[in-house]
């Protein structure tokens, strides 16, 4: 019940079933996962939005190193590392603490392979958070190399095409989401042919200086730099008004308002939208 509330986003529901289990005692079979999942869970509400406070961060990762001192680091914790080191990176900023962390987890012996694989991942997603893109795509590489044809492959090669994205390599990133465009996961299919679409929509000489800025706003906001995103898209805005990227920005701004819970801000954003670009995908 957990884990089914937790994959459906009702983490109220998943928190309580966890309590549950986790009060029934270390003997119990299933404690060490509840404590895992439990944290990981709350970790997924806190972030959820970005109405969180720094005494809620401090908190929890406060339980977080609760957890780890009394369970240890095995691989029955492994997946408690691997939140522990994607909050770290993404909400503290502790880049350093979080890849030391998810190189102790590549260490152990015993994980499955699949598993190593989604580290991988994850430590590719904080070097480029931290701006060693080169290394990041190192490992996306690996992971698509070790896992062909299946759908941790497939994510692997979608986070390559979005580096090059970012890099502003758009034609070489097309040709990678082409290939994607028929992956077996309907998530990785579909995310391909939306950023596809984007490229093909937008892409327009050798400089595209429009798509360059729209795609450095995009890893700004990977990178949690909402501030600098939005100060990089209000750029685009004013350098080409006239951008068929419009609508895009301004779907990204109502994204970034409606984490904030400005939900009237990111109505207007949705509206000029539905107005201005009704013939349009977004619209």
């Amino acid at each position: 019940i957990g884990d089914l509330s937790a994959s459906n986003q009702d983490y109220d529901i998943a928190i309580k079933a966890y309590k549950y289990v986790i009060q029934k005692g270390p003997s119990s079979t299933q404690y060490i996962f509840a404590r895992v999942n439990l944290l990981n869970t709350l970790s997924n509400k806190i972030t959820k939005n970005d109405n969180y406070t720094s005494k809620d961060l401090s908190d929890l990762e406060k339980d977080y190193f609760t957890a780890v001192n009394e369970l240890g680091k095995t691989t029955a914790t492994a997946p408690l590392l691997k939140g522990f080191a994607h909050f770290e990176a993404f909400y503290l900023n502790k880049t350093d603490s979080a890849e030391s962390l998810l190189k102790e987890v590549d260490a152990m012996q015993g994980l499955s392979l699949q598993f190593i694989g989604e580290c991988k991942l994850e430590l590719g997603d904080i070097l480029l958070f931290k701006g060693d893109i080169w290394e990041a795509t190192l490992l996306y590489s690996q992971v698509d190399l070790d896992f062909k044809h299946s759908p941790l492959g497939q994510e692997a090669k979608f986070k390559n095409a979005k580096w090059y994205f970012y890099k502003g390599d758009f034609a070489y990133a097309q040709s990678m989401l082409d290939i994607l465009k028929a992956a077996t996961s309907d998530l990785i299919s579909n995310d391909a042919m939306d950023l596809s679409l984007l490229i093909s929509d937008n892409i327009e000489d050798s400089v595209n200086e429009a798509l360059t800025l729209y795609s450095q706003a995009d890893l700004l906001l990977f990178q949690n730099k909402t501030d600098e995103a939005w100060s990089t898209m209000d750029t685009l805005v004013k350098k080409f008004p006239s951008s068929t990227l419009i609508p895009n920005v301004y779907y990204q701004k109502a994204k970034i308002l409606k984490r904030k819970n400005k939900t009237n801000e990111a109505i207007e954003y949705l509206q000029k939208i539905v107005d201005k670009y009704s013939d349009g995908i977004l619209a």
